[in-house]
C-alpha cells in the first residue's frame, strides 16, 4: 500500500525544496574550444617591424575569419598585455571597425621599432593602429568588447570575454600553455597559427614562421607600388627666328654680287665655311633645313657679311 503525505506536509516539503534551490548559483558554462574552425581567430602576428634585417617596416596582427558569413567587428576590440600583466593590468586596446569577410582576412597595422626605418611596406592595412606589442612576449587578444578585459594570470580559454588570445613567450597569460616567440627582434619570423586551428592550445595552434604573409580584407600580400614618374615630352616645335633678320636668299641674291654688298645684316643659319684670313674675311652660310627635314641643331642669330 502506497503512502501519500498529507497536502499540508507536501507543501511545506516543496517551500523547503525550492529555498534549497535558491541558495545554490547559477553556474556559466564557459565557452568551448573551436577545433572545427568556426570562428575569427588571431592568424598571423610579426611583432618586430622596423628593427634592424625586419620583413616589414610596420607590425602587424592579421585575423582570419574560417565562416561563410562576413562577421561585422565593430563590437570588438584587439589588445594587448604585457607578459607579465595581472588582472591589474589593463591591456592597450583597439576598436575594431568594419567587417572581415567570409574566409578572408582582416590586417591591423601597428606600431614601429626604429621609426620604421627597416622593411617593406605592409598591404594597405584595414585598421591602422598605435598597438605596440613585444617582439619576443606579451599577450595579444582578439575581444567581444571595446573595453579592456580584467584578465586573470593563467589559461584564459573558455572565457566568455574572449574571442581568441594568444600568448607567446614568458607570458603570465595564455590558452593552455604560451605559444613560441622569437629570440628577439632580429629573429625574423611571424606567430602562425597552423591551418586555421584553434584548440585553445596556443602551444600547439601556433608556431613560429620565416615565411610573413600579411594579408588584408581584399586579398593583397603586398603594397601597391607606386608608378614611376612620367617624363615630360620635349617640345616638338621649333623656336620662332628672331624678326630682325634678313633671309639668306635675299643676301645671296639672284646675280654675282650680293644686293647688300658692303652692308651688315643679320640672318638665321648654319655656318659651313669660315675663312678668318683678312683677305676673305666672311662666313658662308646655308638656310636651316625646313621643318619636315631631319632634326637638325638650331643656332643662334648670328652676324654675317654678305660677299662681294
Amino acid at each position: 500500500m502506497s503512502f501519500a503525505p498529507p497536502r499540508p506536509l507536501r507543501l511545506a516539503l516543496a517551500s523547503a525544496l525550492g529555498a534549497c534551490l535558491a541558495l545554490v548559483p547559477l553556474v556559466a558554462i564557459p565557452a568551448q574550444a573551436n577545433p572545427a574552425g568556426t570562428g575569427v581567430v588571431i592568424n598571423e602576428a610579426y611583432l618586430s617591424g622596423g628593427s634592424a634585417g625586419a620583413a616589414f617596416s610596420a607590425k602587424f596582427v592579421e585575423l582570419y575569419n574560417p565562416t561563410d558569413t562576413a562577421i561585422d567587428l565593430s563590437s570588438w576590440s584587439l589588445q594587448y598585455r604585457k607578459a607579465t600583466g595581472v588582472v591589474t593590468d589593463s591591456p592597450a586596446a583597439v576598436a575594431l571597425t568594419g567587417t572581415i569577410p567570409a574566409k578572408g582576412y582582416y590586417l591591423v597595422s601597428g606600431g614601429s621599432n626604429a621609426n620604421g626605418a627597416n622593411g617593406a611596406a605592409l598591404p594597405t592595412p584595414d585598421q591602422v593602429s598605435t598597438l605596440n606589442p613585444s617582439g619576443t612576449s606579451g599577450t595579444l587578444i582578439l575581444a567581444d568588447s571595446t573595453s579592456a578585459l580584467s584578465l586573470e594570470a593563467g589559461n584564459s580559454a573558455g572565457n566568455a570575454a574572449v574571442i581568441d588570445l594568444v600568448g607567446y613567450g614568458a607570458s603570465l597569460t595564455f590558452e593552455a600553455a604560451v605559444a613560441p616567440a622569437p629570440s628577439s627582434n632580429t629573429d625574423v619570423k611571424s606567430l602562425n597559427r597552423t591551418a586555421f586551428a584553434d584548440t585553445d592550445n596556443n602551444a600547439t595552434d601556433i608556431s613560429l614562421s620565416a615565411s610573413i604573409t600579411p594579408t588584408n580584407a581584399a586579398g593583397q600580400t603586398a603594397a601597391t607600388p607606386t608608378p614611376p614618374p612620367t617624363d615630360t615630352p620635349e617640345p616638338t616645335t621649333p623656336p620662332a627666328p628672331p624678326t630682325d633678320t634678313t633671309a639668306i636668299s635675299a643676301i645671296q641674291g639672284t646675280g654675282d654680287t650680293s644686293p647688300l654688298a658692303g652692308s651688315t645684316v643679320k640672318t638665321v643659319g648654319i655656318v659651313t665655311a669660315a675663312y678668318p684670313s683678312a683677305a676673305s674675311p666672311a662666313s658662308t652660310c646655308r638656310p636651316r633645313a625646313p621643318a619636315a627635314a631631319a632634326p637638325m641643331r638650331l643656332r643662334t642669330a648670328s652676324s654675317c657679311t654678305p660677299r662681294p
